[in-house]
């Protein structure tokens, strides 16, 4: 689906509205609410980006890149929770 010139002359973002999986299957419940969540490991990994561009070039060092920053992220996570843990234990 694509901007029709309607669409800019209106300054209407059609893609802002789409839904990949249509609020009648049934599993967009279960896929939607997870939407907030995804939206904020995007915005962090968009931040990490110099001007808003990939730190590679091509499919394989994009595929990369997210595989890195997805290891990185859980290993902050799982690091965090290991900490809380401990303080737990020790208090």
């Amino acid at each position: 689906m694509y901007q029709t010139a309607e669409d800019a002359q209106s300054n209407f973002n059609r893609l802002e509205y789409l839904h990949s999986i249509a609020p009648g299957d049934p599993d967009h419940d279960r896929l939607y609410r997870n939407r907030p969540n995804i939206e904020a490991v995007n915005r962090s990994l968009e931040d990490t980006l110099h001007i808003n561009r990939a730190h590679s070039i091509g499919a394989t060092g994009q595929l990369s890149d997210l595989i890195g920053f997805g290891l990185m992220t859980n290993a902050v996570a799982w690091s965090r929770a290991t900490q809380a843990n401990n303080q737990a234990l020790a208090a």
